[in-house]
C-alpha cells in the first residue's frame, strides 16, 4: 500500500513575498518636489540680499547695519529659506532612498511638504495685516507693494531698491510646490507593493493513490 504524497503549491515570483520594485513614477515625483522646494529657498535668498527695505527697515535703519539694519521681516523671510532647505534635502533624501527600492519611504516627507507650502502661503498672504509695522497707511498699500509687479511709489520716498515682481515669483512657487506635494502624496496611493496571491481553495486540485493490494 502507498502512500499518497501532500498536495504542495508552488508560488511564482509574482504570487510571493511583497516585492519593493523602484517605482519611477514615484520617484520622479518626489525629485521634482525637492527640485521646487530648492528653487523656493534660491527665491528667498535672493529676496534677501537684494530687497534694501528689508534690510533697514524701510530707511528707518542705517543700511549695512548687521543688528539694527535686519528688520524683523528680514528674520522672517530668513526662516523661511531655512525651512525650504531643511524640507528639501529631507524630500531629496527620500526620492534617493526610493530609487534603492526602499519602499514607500518617501511618503511623510512629502506630507511634511505640503504642511509647510500650505503654511508659507498663508503666511506671504496675511503678512498684509502687519501693514503698520512698516509704516504703510494700510493693508491695501502694503499689498500693492508686495504683489504689484511694478516698483511701489507712495508718496515717492521711504521705498529703497528692491526687485517688485520677486515676492510674486515666490508666492507661485509656493503654489507650484504644493501641487507637486499632493501629487508626490497621490503617487504613494497608487503604486502600492503587490501582496501574495493565495488561489481559492475550490483551486486547488488533490491527487490521490488508491492501495494496491497483491496477492
Amino acid at each position: 500500500m502507498s502512500i499518497p504524497p501532500a498536495p504542495s503549491a508552488s508560488t511564482s515570483p509574482a504570487q510571493g513575498s511583497p516585492t519593493t520594485a523602484s517605482h519611477p513614477f514615484r520617484a520622479g515625483a518626489v525629485y521634482f518636489l525637492a527640485l521646487m522646494l530648492f528653487l523656493d529657498f534660491l527665491v528667498a535668498v535672493a529676496m534677501l540680499v537684494t530687497d534694501k527695505n528689508l534690510q533697514t527697515d524701510f530707511g528707518a535703519s542705517p543700511a549695512g547695519s548687521m543688528i539694527a539694519g535686519y528688520y524683523l521681516h528680514w528674520w522672517g523671510v530668513a526662516a523661511i529659506a531655512l525651512a525650504d532647505l531643511l524640507v528639501a534635502l529631507m524630500v531629496g533624501m527620500s526620492a534617493s532612498r526610493l530609487q534603492k527600492r526602499i519602499s514607500m519611504v518617501g511618503k511623510a516627507p512629502s506630507w511634511l511638504a505640503t504642511l509647510w507650502s500650505l503654511l508659507a502661503i498663508v503666511a506671504m498672504v496675511g503678512i498684509v495685516a502687519t501693514y503698520q509695522q512698516v509704516g504703510f497707511p494700510s493693508a491695501q498699500e502694503f499689498a500693492k507693494y508686495l504683489f504689484d509687479p511694478q516698483a511701489y511709489t507712495y508718496q515717492g520716498d521711504g521705498v529703497g531698491p528692491y526687485i517688485p515682481w520677486l515676492y510674486d515669483v515666490m508666492l507661485v512657487a509656493f503654489v507650484v510646490t504644493l501641487a507637486a506635494s499632493r501629487a508626490a502624496v497621490r503617487s504613494f496611493a497608487s503604486s502600492k507593493p503587490q501582496m501574495p496571491s493565495v488561489p481559492p481553495i475550490g483551486s486547488l486540485t488533490v491527487h490521490r493513490s488508491h492501495p494496491t493490494f497483491r496477492r
